[in-house]
C-alpha cells in the first residue's frame, strides 16, 4: 500500500477513535447527532457497529450508559476499551466535521 493511502488510513482510523472514544467517556452521542455523523461514515465495521448501537440506546437527551453497552456486547468490549483508553477527546467537533465531510466526499 502506498505510504500516502496508509497514512490517510491510519488518520481516519484514529480520528473514528477519537470521536467515538470521546463520546463513550463523555457519556453522550450529542456532537455526533448534532454533526450529523452517521454510523456509515465511519469506516471500521467494528466502531461503526458500536457507534450505531450507541445511537440506538440514547435518551432523549444523547445521553448513553458506557456501562449498558459494554454489558450487552460482550464480544466488542475489548474494541469498546480500547475506543475509550486511546481516545484523544481534543477538538471533537472538527473531527466529526472530517467524518462526515470525508465520507460525502468518497461517495460522490
Amino acid at each position: 500500500m502506498d505510504k500516502s493511502v496508509q497514512h490517510t488510513t491510519d488518520s481516519k482510523r484514529q480520528i473514528e477513535i477519537d470521536v467515538i472514544g470521546s463520546m463513550l467517556l463523555n457519556c453522550s452521542v450529542k456532537t455526533g447527532i448534532l454533526r450529523d455523523l452517521q454510523p456509515r461514515d465511519i469506516s471500521n465495521k467494528n466502531f461503526g457497529v458500536i457507534y450505531k448501537e450507541m445511537l440506538e440506546s440514547k435518551d432523549r437527551m444523547f445521553k448513553i450508559d458506557p456501562m449498558t453497552l459494554l454489558n450487552e456486547n460482550i464480544a466488542r468490549n475489548k474494541y469498546l476499551l480500547n475506543l475509550m483508553n486511546e481516545c484523544d477527546d481534543i477538538d471533537i467537533i472538527n473531527k466529526c466535521d472530517w467524518l462526515v465531510s470525508s465520507s460525502i466526499g468518497a461517495k460522490l
